[in-house]
């Protein structure tokens, strides 16, 4: 059965005045998240990314006491893109166990580019994380099913029966995405099939692109991160082990920096979108288009970084 949410039972007068100051410093860092004048790019390797509005701010979070927040356009989606890496993982872990799973893919941390190619190479073919480019296309390659669209509906319709969560694919954004093919991904995946880890690899490319392009809202988003800050207890282990993967690597190089000063297992993609969840606490999700030379939203990270204090 899948789990939610719900607010808390009892008596909310007492918190009043404490959630009225938290809704007004989460509404002070919405403000500062719209403002201009910041210095970032966008991805032009993916056309419909380049033409995303670079002030457009979307933004919710959601603790496991029931308390929410959310400053973000109406059924406004936006594209996962390697956000979707964590939700890869925890299915394979479900389907194929962790004794597959790292034989697929490690969790240590690297010190290089998301999508380093040297790296992998140097590993034999064994990538370090499961948040690389390269440990997704090696999980992607894995998932049981026909063609590349069935296997990625399976994963839709399982992550959805498990959590409640429905996350459509953006064509649109796919057809971008495919119209200028990714050489270095392609360059991931021939080394992922020299060393064994993929059979198939146009079929590990078109998952992993089509899972990059699974749409979904920012509250959405943050009640799925709720929903992992407080898994149903046949899920806890398999949890633990996707946020300790986002914790080594959810923001690639920065990881461990980001850490020792947040504390929260973040992860980023190049949509703009950051996904920040805290065992027993809760979850932020938020949406800037402008990223930094790593590849992570400006003022998504400011965002995650000033919220928690809301829990």
């Amino acid at each position: 059965m899948a789990a939610s949410c719900m607010p808390a039972q009892g008596d909310a007068g007492d918190m009043t005045g404490l959630i009225a100051t938290s809704r007004l410093l989460l509404d002070d860092l919405a403000r500062q998240g719209t403002r201009s004048g910041i210095s970032g790019y966008l991805p032009d390797y993916v056309p419909a990314l380049a033409k995303a509005n670079p002030q457009e701010f979307a933004a919710a979070v959601q603790a496991v006491d029931g308390r929410s927040w959310d400053r973000s356009p109406p059924g406004r989606r936006v594209v996962l893109m390697s956000v979707m890496k964590p939700l890869l993982l925890f299915y394979a872990l479900a389907l194929l166990g962790p004794e597959v799973v790292s034989s697929l893919v490690g969790c240590q941390p690297s010190a290089k580019a998301y999508n380093d190619l040297d790296q992998l190479l140097e590993d034999a073919g064994h990538p370090r994380n499961p948040m690389l480019n390269s440990g997704a296309l090696a999980l992607a390659g894995a998932l049981p099913g026909t063609t590349a669209r069935d296997r990625v509906r399976r994963f839709q319709a399982w992550l959805y029966r498990e959590t409640n969560c429905l996350m459509p694919v953006n064509e649109t954004v796919l057809a971008s995405v495919q119209s200028l093919p990714n050489g270095r991904n392609r360059a991931l995946v021939q080394a992922l099939v020299d060393s064994g880890r993929v059979a198939e690899p146009e079929i590990a490319l078109e998952i992993y692109n089509r899972l990059c392009c699974l749409g979904i809202t920012m509250p959405e988003l943050a009640a799925l991160g709720c929903w992992f800050a407080n898994p149903p207890s046949q899920w806890a282990e398999l949890v633990q082990q996707t946020l300790a993967a986002i914790t080594v690597g959810g923001l690639y190089q920065d990881s461990e920096t980001w850490m020792a000063r947040v504390g929260w297992p973040t992860k980023s993609g190049v949509s703009g979108v950051v996904w920040s969840i805290q065992p027993g606490q809760g979850s932020i999700a938020c949406y800037s288009p402008l990223l930094n030379p790593q590849g992570h939203s400006i003022l998504g990270l400011d965002f995650v970084e000033g919220a928690i204090r809301w829990f």
